[in-house]
């Protein structure tokens, strides 16, 4: 994700929605992220919500790169089905094929592990959520906490 940037942000604080684009090699990606009604008020939060939309711009660049393995895949094993059709005519070598077997594999490999990537980022999605409105409620005490004991010794 080395050639991945954000290029537009933006926060709607009256419906606690925020987005963030990101172009990738993949094409451009929008990630959007919207607090609940349940949700405290003051959780919410522009900085949380672009992360959470980042989060999900993510995912769904992680979804197009494990799309284009798939694709990449199944090209390979069609041109590998024609090449065995094709066998009979051309003066093929096992050679050819052992090479073409090692592609496939190799291709099937990355794709698997990609997958696995987004499976990952899917699964942790709620956690990562979870983490990011801790941490905000954790420094909001701590600063709500700091500034009763500043008011306490006026």
């Amino acid at each position: 994700m080395a050639h991945n940037r954000i290029i537009k942000s933006d926060w709607d604080a009256e419906s606690g929605i925020a987005t963030i684009e990101k172009t990738s090699q993949y094409g451009i990606v929008t990630g959007i992220a919207c607090f609940n009604d349940e949700d405290l008020p003051k959780y919410k939060n522009k900085w949380i919500g672009w992360r959470i939309a980042e989060y999900r711009a993510d995912i769904a660049i992680q979804k197009k790169k494990v799309n284009k393995l798939k694709a990449r895949v199944e090209g390979a094993k069609m041109l590998f089905n024609q090449a065995t059709l094709m066998s009979d005519l051309d003066d093929v070598t096992e050679d050819y094929f052992d090479i073409e077997r090692r592609v496939i594999h190799n291709i099937e490999k990355q794709y698997l592990d990609e997958r696995e990537i987004l499976c990952s980022m899917r699964y942790h999605y709620n956690d990562y959520c979870d983490t990011l409105i801790q941490q905000r409620k954790e420094f909001l005490d701590k600063h709500e906490k700091k500034n009763k004991n500043e008011n306490h010794f006026s």
